[in-house]
C-alpha cells in the first residue's frame, strides 16, 4: 500500500526551528507506482487546524498555507493515493517550530561580559552566569545567540549538541540565534545558567592574512528562557561575568589554552548592558553543526623522535583526550594534515607568507582524571604532535569530525580500488569544508570562496543533502554590500577585496541557484536570488562597455561593448602547466597581472554570456517575460562578442584546454563546432601524455565535455592517470582528501598548499552522472551509463530529491549487464551504450548488451 516516508521541512529533518512562515513540506513515495493525490493535516500548538483535503497532484511537496506566528509548534502528517486511487495510511508525524519573528518578541538585553576590550590583543574566554527560579515545569525554550562563539549550560548540562554556535554569517545583516528545548534540564526551584563565549568568527583570526575583529572587538550574549511561552530568564545587568575561568586565549583556527586548575571560578564582576538591537537576528534554516565520525589513532615513529599520532583520515574537527595526571602537568597538541618529505610532522604546507595558523591546544592538568576537547576551535588534520610531560599512548586520543549534519546521499563503488578511494576523498573533502557554509579549506583560511562553491555544487548535491547549506551561503552572499551591484568573491565578508567581481567566482550568484533549481526543481531558490542576479549582470554589462587598453583590439570588432575584459580576475587559477605559457618564477602572480593588464575575455565573457542565459531562464520560470527577452538579447550579443574575439574560422584562437572547455560547457559554439572543438581538445590531451591542463573554472566540466562529445575513453585515461597532474597521483602519497595543488606532495620536496580542498573533487560528480549515468534535471530522471571494461563493474545509488535511484553495470565475458532501479512516483529515460532507449517507471530493470566502446 502506498505510503509517504522521509518527511522533511525545507529539506531538514528532526524538529527544526525556522523563520520561514510558509515552509515547504516534503516527502517521498514508497510501495506504489504513482502518487495521484495527497492530503496534509497539521496541528498547531496541539490543535488540528490545517487540512488540505484531497489534492489531486503527483508532486511530493506542499507549501504550508496556514497562519503561523512566533513560537508556533507544528506537527504534520500526509497520506497519499496511488495510481488506482487507493488511499494509503497516514505517514508518521513530523514537526517543526517557528522562531521569534518580531523584534518585539525579544525582551532580553544584550550583555557584554568584558570590563575592557583590547582590539590588538587576544583575550581569554568569558564566563557568564545567573541563578534563577522556576515555579512550574513545562515546555521550555532557550533562545540564544552571541557576538563570538558560545556554549550554554543549565545546571551543569550542555543545552545542545550544536558545535561553534551561533555559526558563521554576515553578522551585520544576519546574526543567527538558536532555539533549544531545555525542558529536561530545568528543576522546579533553584537553577543556574552558565554561558561561555569566545572569539570565533566575530573577532578571531579569519581569512588568508589572519584578519582580526572582522565584525567587532567585543564579546556579548543575548538569551531568554521561556516556559510555556512565559519568560522566566533574560540576559540583563543582573548577570555576573568572569575572565578568570579555565579557558584562556581562544581562536577558531589558532586554537585554545585551557587550565583545568581554574575550573572553580572565584572572581566575578558585573556585566554591561548594550544596545545592539534585534533587527539582524535570524534562524539559520539549515543543519546544525555537530560531532560526527570518531577515529582512534596509531602512534608512528618519526625520524626526529617526536610523539606523532596518525588518525588515518584527514578531517576537520578536534581531538578529545583523557588521562590521569598531576596538577600542573601540561600537554600541547599541534594539528597537521601531512608529514613532510622526511616523514616528520609539519604544518608548513598551509601557512600563508605573513601569517601562521598554529592549530594548537595547550592544556594544563588538574590533579587526577583529566578529559578535554576544544570548545571554541576547529582544525584541519590527520596527524597530531603531542608535547607533554604526561605519560600518554595513542589510546588516550580520539579524533572527532565536525561538520554540518548533512546526510550522505550518493554512494559509488567500482572494480578499481583507487577510484573508490578517490570517491571517498571527495566525500571527506566535502565533510571537512561544509561547516555552516562551503569553505575553501579547513586550515589556512576557512573562507567561503564563491568559486569553490559554484564549481562543486553539482557534485555536492550528489554526495550529500546540501540544499540548506547552499541556500544559507547564498543568503550570506546577498548581504555582502558592495557598490554598483558587484558581488563579493567570499561570503561572509567584513571588507572588500581586490578580486570582488572576479569572473567564475562572483558568478556564483547565478550559477549556484540555477544548478540547484535544475536538480531540485524548486523555483523558490530562483526567486530568492533573482534580484541580486539582475544587479550583478547590470554591473558586468556596464563593465563590458569599457575596453582594456592593454588588449589589442581587432579592426572589425562590432561587439566589443559586450566583451568583458577589464578588472581583476582569478581566471583559470591553479592551471598545472602555467609555465607552458608563462615562464617566470611566479607564474600565478604573473598570470593575474596579465589578466588585469590585457584581459581574459575567454574566461570572463563566456561566464557573462552564460549568466545572461541563466537570467533569461530564471525570468521565464518566474513569469517575467519582458526581462527574459532582454537577457536573451544580452546573451546573443555577449556570445557574438566572444566569438569575434576568441574564435577564428570556427576554431578557438587560444590553444589552452580550459578555453575549449568553457566554450563547450557554456554553449558558446554550435553543436557542430562543439564536436570539432572537442576533437581538438582531445588531441591536445593526447599530446600532453593524457594529462589534463585545466584549472579552477574548467576542470569540473572537463570529463563531462569529453564524455558527451565522443571521447569517453580519454576521460577515463585522465581519471586513471597516476602521474602529475592526475587524481590518482595523490594516492601515491596516501591522500585521504582532495588536494588544492596538483603537486601538493612530491618526493624530496616540502609539501605545499592545502591537502583538503573539495573544489577539485568534482570527478565524483562525473562518476555519478556519467559513469553510473544517474542524472536528475527539472524533475526528470535519465539513466545513461558509460561502462568501461578496465573498471570491471560499477554500483551507484543516489538518494535524490525524488527518491533513491540505483544504477550498476558489470562485464560478463563479452557482455555488459546493466541494472537500474527507479523510485516510486518517478519516470525515467534509460539510454544504453548500444544506442537503445527505454522508458521506465517505478521498479527494477535489467539489460544485457554487447560491449560497446565509446569513441
Amino acid at each position: 500500500m502506498i505510503k509517504a516516508t522521509d518527511l522533511k521541512i525545507e529539506y531538514l529533518t528532526g524538529n527544526p526551528t525556522i523563520d520561514i512562515v510558509s515552509p515547504k513540506l516534503l516527502w517521498k513515495v514508497q510501495e506504489a507506482k504513482t502518487q495521484t493525490a495527497y492530503q496534509v493535516k497539521a496541528s498547531v500548538d496541539g490543535q488540528e487546524i490545517y487540512d488540505t483535503g484531497k489534492v489531486r497532484s503527483s508532486v511530493m511537496d506542499h507549501k504550508y498555507q496556514g497562519k503561523l506566528k512566533s513560537r508556533s509548534q507544528v506537527t504534520w502528517k500526509v497520506r497519499l493515493w496511488d495510481e488506482k486511487d487507493i488511499c494509503g495510511e497516514w505517514s508518521e508525524k513530523s514537526s517543526f517550530e517557528i522562531g521569534l519573528l518580531d523584534e518585539k518578541d525579544w525582551v532580553a538585553e544584550w550583555i557584554d561580559p568584558e570590563l575592557f576590550h583590547e582590539p590588538e590583543e587576544r583575550q581569554p574566554a568569558s564566563y557568564l552566569k545567573k541563578e534563577f527560579l522556576v515555579e512550574n515545569s513545562g515546555n521550555a525554550r532557550l533562545y540564544i545567540t552571541a557576538h563570538g562563539i558560545y556554549n550554554a549550560y543549565i545546571n551543569g548540562k550542555k543545552a545542545s549538541d550544536f558545535i561553534l554556535a551561533p555559526g558563521t554569517s554576515q553578522y551585520n545583516a544576519r546574526l543567527q540565534y538558536q532555539t533549544y528545548d531545555v525542558s529536561g534540564l530545568l528543576n522546579v526551584g533553584k537553577n543556574e545558567i552558565l554561558v561561555t563565549v569566545g572569539d570565533g568568527w566575530w573577532r578571531g583570526d579569519t581569512g588568508y592574512g589572519g584578519v582580526r575583529n572582522s565584525f567587532g572587538t567585543d564579546l556579548a550574549i543575548l538569551c531568554q528562557l521561556e516556559i510555556d511561552r512565559k519568560t522566566v530568564l533574560i540576559s540583563d545587568k543582573s548577570w555576573s561575568a568572569s575572565q578568570e575561568g579555565p579557558l584562556g586565549l581562544n581562536d577558531l583556527m589558532q586554537g585554545e589554552c585551557y587550565d583545568a586548575r581554574k575550573e572553580n571560578i572565584c572572581e566575578w564582576h558585573p556585566v554591561t548592558e548594550k544596545q545592539f538591537g534585534y533587527e539582524n537576528l535570524v534562524c539559520s534554516n539549515s543543519f546544525d553543526v555537530v560531532e560526527k565520525e570518531n577515529y582512534t589513532g596509531k602512534q608512528i615513529h618519526t625520524p626526529n623522535g617526536e610523539v606523532v599520532i596518525d588518525f588515518g583520515q584527514n578531517i576537520a574537527g578536534y581531538v578529545k583526550f583523557g588521562f590521569y595526571a598531576q596538577a600542573g602537568q601540561c600537554i600541547t597538541l599541534y594539528h597537521g594534515e601531512c608529514l613532510d618529505q622526511n616523514g616528520n610532522f609539519t604544518q608548513e604546507n598551509f601557512q600563508a607568507p605573513e601569517h601562521r595558523v598554529e592549530q594548537c591546544v595547550k592544556y594544563i592538568c588538574k590533579e587526577g582524571w583529566n578529559e578535554y576537547k576544544p570548545e571554541k576551535s576547529i582544525f584541519g588534520f590527520r596527524y597530531i604532535k603531542a608535547i607533554t610531560d604526561v605519560k600518554v599512548t595513542e589510546k588516550n586520543f580520539t579524533a572527532i569530525a565536525v561538520y554540518s549534519d548533512m546526510p550522505q546521499t550518493g554512494k559509488f563503488e567500482c572494480g578499481h580500488p583507487g577510484i573508490n578511494q578517490l570517491f571517498s576523498n571527495a566525500v571527506w573533502s566535502m565533510k571537512g569544508n561544509f561547516l555552516e557554509i562551503p569553505t575553501d579549506c579547513p586550515t589556512r583560511e576557512r573562507t567561503g570562496f564563491t568559486g569553490d562553491a559554484q564549481v562543486f555544487v553539482n557534485t555536492g548535491m550528489y554526495l550529500m543533502e546540501c540544499y540548506p547549506v547552499y541556500r544559507k551561503f547564498l543568503s550570506e552572499l546577498r548581504e555582502v554590500q558592495l557598490e554598483g551591484g558587484c558581488i563579493s568573491q567570499t561570503a561572509p565578508a567584513s571588507q572588500g577585496h581586490l578580486f570582488d567581481g572576479a569572473a567564475g567566482w562572483s558568478d556564483a550568484i547565478d550559477l549556484i541557484p540555477w544548478r540547484m533549481y535544475l536538480r531540485y526543481n524548486n523555483p523558490e531558490i530562483l526567486a530568492e536570488n533573482y534580484e541580486k542576479v539582475k544587479e550583478w549582470l547590470a554591473y558586468c554589462l556596464e563593465r563590458a562597455k569599457k575596453d582594456n587598453p592593454g588588449r589589442k583590439k581587432g579592426k572589425n570588432e562590432k561587439y566589443s561593448s559586450y566583451l568583458l575584459d577589464t578588472g581583476w580576475h582569478w581566471g583559470e587559477w591553479i592551471e598545472p602547466d602555467w609555465n607552458g605559457f608563462i615562464n617566470t618564477e611566479d607564474p600565478g602572480g604573473t598570470y593575474l597581472r596579465d589578466i588585469y593588464e590585457h584581459g581574459a575575455p575567454e574566461v570572463c565573457t563566456s561566464h557573462l554570456s552564460y549568466g545572461c542565459y541563466i537570467a533569461s531562464e530564471m525570468a521565464k520560470a518566474l513569469g517575467y517575460q519582458k526581462e527574459a527577452e532582454f537577457y536573451s538579447e544580452m546573451r546573443k550579443f555577449t556570445k557574438l562578442a566572444y566569438r569575434e574575439v576568441c574564435m577564428e574560422n570556427g576554431h578557438m584562437k587560444q590553444k589552452r584546454q580550459c578555453d575549449y572547455v568553457h566554450a563547450i560547457m557554456f554553449d558558446m559554439l554550435s553543436e557542430e563546432e562543439k564536436k570539432i572543438a572537442c576533437d581538438e581538445l582531445n588531441e591536445m590531451i593526447v599530446k600532453n601524455g593524457f594529462h589534463l591542463n585545466t584549472g579552477f573554472l574548467s576542470t569540473y566540466e572537463l570529463l563531462h565535455v569529453l564524455t558527451d562529445y565522443g571521447h569517453g575513453d580519454t576521460a577515463w585515461k585522465l581519471m586513471l592517470q597516476d602521474t602529475y597532474p592526475g587524481w590518482l597521483y595523490q594516492l601515491k602519497y596516501d591522500a585521504t582528501t582532495v588536494w588544492e595543488n596538483w603537486k601538493g606532495m612530491e618526493a624530496g620536496r616540502e609539501p605545499k598548499d592545502s591537502m583538503n580542498h573539495y573544489s577539485f573533487g568534482t570527478f565524483a560528480g562525473w562518476l555519478m552522472d556519467r559513469v553510473a549515468g544517474i542524472r536528475v534535471e527539472k524533475g526528470k530522471i535519465r539513466i545513461q551509463p558509460y561502462p568501461d571494461r578496465q573498471i570491471g563493474y560499477v554500483k551507484a545509488s543516489y538518494d535524490s530529491p525524488f527518491g533513491k535511484i540505483k544504477s550498476s553495470w558489470e562485464y560478463e565475458g563479452e557482455n555488459c549487464r546493466i541494472k537500474v532501479e527507479i523510485p516510486a512516483n518517478a519516470h525515467a529515460e534509460i539510454l544504453l551504450p548500444d544506442g537503445s532507449c527505454h522508458e521506465a517507471d517505478y521498479g527494477k530493470y535489467e539489460y544485457v548488451i554487447m560491449e560497446n566502446k565509446h569513441e
